[in-house]
């Protein structure tokens, strides 16, 4: 399952939504859910979500804000995997093929990551991110916490479901 929260990212999602449809690994499901976007993003993604049936596009009524955004698309998601991609941001096509292999491998692995680049707003290159976590504490429940907050991006993540729910989401941390 992938999760996108949304909002206002117009100008962005095309190149999303472009990195999703061409995945070599195909069997996804994919959940937005925009939070009340000025831009056309909503009306934009219901318009293509009519030509894709693994997308389901959701609307908040209110603005709710990331986390609670990024918990409603798990909440409806239904896959073993969970990735979640802002709809800003962008993945290699093997993406979501290299990442499973290595879930699929290890029955024990809950999560798999990877680097990634950071990317301006017009699509420069700032360099590689992250190259080292830098935890405080240590532990599981660090180390989770790590994982779905702003400290470590989310988005490089290929995350368990079972695992990722059993921590109370997105919200929880």
């Amino acid at each position: 399952s992938i999760v996108t929260p949304m909002y206002n990212h117009r100008k962005y999602i095309p190149r999303t939504v472009e990195a999703i449809v061409n995945q070599t690994y195909q069997n996804w499901e994919w959940i937005i859910c925009d939070d009340c976007s000025k831009d056309g993003s909503y009306e934009y993604m219901l318009e293509v979500a009519k030509y894709e049936p693994r997308m389901k596009v959701l609307h908040n009524e209110v603005n709710q804000k990331i986390v609670i955004t990024t918990q409603r698309c798990m909440d409806a998601a239904k896959g073993e995997y969970m990735y979640i991609l802002d709809s800003d941001d962008y993945c290699a096509p093997e993406y979501l093929s290299r990442m499973a292999s290595i879930l699929d491998e290890d029955p024990n692995l809950a999560v798999a990551f990877s680097r990634c680049y950071t990317m301006d707003k017009e699509d420069g290159y700032w360099g590689a991110w992250p190259t080292k976590p830098n935890f405080k504490h240590s532990g599981v429940n660090e180390f989770w916490h790590q994982l779905l907050s702003y400290s470590m991006k989310g988005t490089t993540t290929l995350y368990r479901m079972n695992h990722a729910k059993e921590i109370g989401g997105w919200q929880a941390h």
